[in-house]
């Protein structure tokens, strides 16, 4: 496959994770697909994985989740306080419909000190949109595995959560 036709499709590939988080957000906010990939690919151009597909869509993916974490703070100070939300439908939980996306982040902060591999599983799932099948494939573990872990990791950023 031609060099450009692979970035093609890489970048194809990354505007649906892009979508797919923006999807998540508020409505009324600010970045868009073609923005948050923009901004992730400035900071990702000075550490480019080039083991596989895989792995750049990974990195891209938590890139992409730094780049919504930064925004929202810098909003929420910009609004004194105001609560950011991002709603995710069956990701999580349905018993809940409506997050603040800092909450989100520490705790997968949180779960990332008990359980790294737990933690990028979330990760994955959540900000990057993959199926168990392509997190499996990222992370070089078996699907049973994969699914286990994000149903403990599922389960135990909902009691967060619902504590939050």
């Amino acid at each position: 496959m031609p060099q450009s036709e692979f970035f093609s499709l890489l970048y194809q590939r990354l505007h649906e994770i892009a979508k797919c988080m923006m999807r998540r957000e508020r409505s009324d906010h600010t970045l868009q697909p073609t923005a948050l990939i923009h901004e992730a690919y400035v900071r990702l151009k000075d550490e480019l994985p080039t083991q596989s597909e895989e792995d750049f869509l990974a990195v891209a993916a938590t890139l992409m989740r730094r780049v919504l974490v930064d925004h929202a703070r810098a909003r929420r100070t910009a609004k004194r306080g105001e609560g950011l939300k991002v709603t995710f439908q069956t990701t999580l939980s349905t018993t809940h419909s409506e997050f603040d996306l800092l909450i989100i982040d520490d705790a997968l902060d949180l779960l990332a000190r008990r359980n790294q591999g737990q933690a990028k599983i979330a990760e994955l799932r959540i900000f990057g949109g993959l199926s168990i099948a392509e997190t499996a494939r990222v992370l070089g573990l078996n699907e049973p595995a994969v699914k286990r872990s994000w149903t403990v990791a599922r389960a135990w950023l909902n009691s967060k959560l619902e504590v939050a």
